[in-house]
C-alpha cells in the first residue's frame, strides 16, 4: 500500500506532480462535500464514461465501499493525517466496479485518495482471463475437427446423392 505522511499544513491544492503522471496509482483531490478538484488520469478512468459533467463535479457515488460519508466526515489521525486506509471499490454498481487499495488523507476540508489498483485481485483476473484463454482455443480446435467432419460427411451424402441418382437414371432406361 501507498504511504504518505501528510499534515494539515502540506497537503497541496492541486495534486503533486509525481502523482499526475502514475499509471497504476490513482490520486484525487476531492472536498468533504464530494467535489472532485483535481485527479490523475488513473482516478479519471475509474469513473464511468456516460458520467455528465455535473455528476464529475460531485463523486460521492462513485464510492462504492466504503461509502463517501463514512471516512468524509472523520478526523485524520495525528500522525499521519490519515482519515482512511484500506480497500475502496469505486465505480458504478450497475456497470463496472475497481477495488483499490490505499488511503484517503485530510488538510482542512480537502482529501487526498491515494490508491493503487488490487495487485492480487488483477493477478487473479489475469489467470482466470489465461484459463478462459485456453478453454477458448480448446473449443476453437474443436469447431474446426467437427466442421471438417462435417464436410467429409457432406462430401460423402453428396456422393450417395449423385449414385442415387444414377442408379435411378440406369433404373428408368431399364423400365
Amino acid at each position: 500500500m501507498i504511504s504518505m505522511a501528510l499534515t494539515n499544513d502540506t497537503l497541496p491544492t492541486r495534486l503533486p506532480g509525481f502523482l499526475r503522471d502514475l499509471n497504476a496509482v490513482a490520486a484525487a483531490l476531492l472536498t468533504r462535500d464530494g467535489v472532485l478538484n483535481d485527479a490523475n488520469p488513473t482516478f479519471l478512468r475509474l469513473i464511468p464514461s456516460e458520467t455528465s459533467a455535473d455528476e464529475l463535479l460531485d463523486v460521492r457515488s462513485l464510492f462504492v465501499n466504503p461509502r463517501f460519508d463514512q471516512f468524509a466526515a472523520r478526523q485524520a489521525k495525528p500522525s499521519d493525517g490519515t482519515i482512511y486506509s484500506g480497500i475502496f471499490n469505486i465505480g458504478d454498481t450497475s456497470n463496472k466496479v475497481t477495488s483499490l487499495r490505499g488511503a484517503i488523507y485530510a488538510s482542512g476540508n480537502d482529501l487526498l485518495l491515494v490508491a493503487e489498483h488490487e495487485v492480487e485481485q488483477l493477478e487473479k483476473n489475469v489467470a482466470i482471463l489465461q484459463m478462459l484463454n485456453q478453454e477458448l482455443a480448446a473449443a476453437g480446435r474443436e469447431i474446426a475437427r467437427l466442421e471438417r467432419k462435417l464436410d467429409h460427411k457432406h462430401d460423402a451424402a453428396k456422393g450417395a446423392f449423385a449414385d442415387r441418382e444414377a442408379l435411378l437414371e440406369v433404373l428408368s432406361e431399364n423400365t
